[in-house]
């Protein structure tokens, strides 16, 4: 479970090199997709109507968002976003098997989610050690940070606030529901696109925009039906009348 956390994350901080920020979430934000699609391949869920119907408003929101872009790319852009977006959809694929093997370990070694949590930060600190030594980042990225002080600074930064994210996510499963945080997550996704849209003025055109509101119309159908099928405490689900 912490090799395949690792890749995926490695794999998600490799594609930024390739694709922006916004494209990036968009990405990630069909992590729904690459969970239904691996579990397919291997039988061990049935799944609604509506996921599939949520999962194919994202994969449409991505394709009109990167086919409808106002300037066509040079070819080394093109061989480069094609890269990035193999690193992306990788990235995709090891969530599902990251997802698959949760549950199961849930279901069979009754996990904590903050012991879900330790174990996962613990493996994957190990495993990106290794990495670094062994293609000789690590050493440069010491050498920065020993020199630059505002580098430094935004390490400590992104450190602290990774934390407190993680953090938060795992006590909001415990305390509330997954329900609560897929409302969380979901507006994030939103905002982190429309943020880094506005702060780092990526030109986006009206066809663009609506390929990012399709992406978001799929992320919300997934929500609506997470409250279907998982009410708040004190909420009895709906059921239909008998006639």
């Amino acid at each position: 479970m912490g090799t395949l956390n690792f890749f995926s994350v490695l794999l998600s901080l490799k594609t930024l090199n390739y694709l922006t920020t916004p494209v990036a979430n968009l990405v990630k934000a069909s992590k729904s997709m690459s969970i239904l699609l691996v579990s397919l391949i291997y039988g061990k869920a049935v799944f609604e109507a509506s996921q599939f119907t949520s999962v194919s408003f994202v994969t449409a929101g991505i394709l009109v968002f990167n086919i409808l872009q106002d300037s066509k790319p040079s070819h080394i852009e093109s061989n480069s976003n094609l890269f990035g977006y193999i690193l992306a959809i990788s990235s995709l694929v090891f969530d599902g098997f990251i997802a698959s093997v949760q549950n199961n370990a849930r279901k069979l070694y009754k996990i904590q989610a903050f012991d879900l949590m330790q174990d996962l930060n613990l493996w994957g600190g190990v495993l990106a050690t290794l990495y670094g030594i062994s293609t000789g980042e690590i050493m440069p990225s010491v050498r920065v940070l020993s020199e630059d002080s505002w580098a430094l600074g935004e390490f400590a930064l992104l450190i602290m606030t990774g934390i407190i994210g993680q953090v938060f996510i795992f006590y909001t499963i415990v305390k509330f529901s997954p329900l609560f945080l897929s409302i969380v997550t979901s507006s994030r996704k939103f905002f982190s696109v429309a943020l880094s849209i506005f702060m780092f003025n990526h030109k986006v055109n009206f066809s663009q925009w609506f390929g990012i509101l399709l992406v978001f119309a799929g992320v919300a159908v997934e929500v609506y039906q997470k409250a279907q099928e998982n009410p708040p405490a004190g909420v009895k689900p709906q059921t239909k009348k008998a006639k």
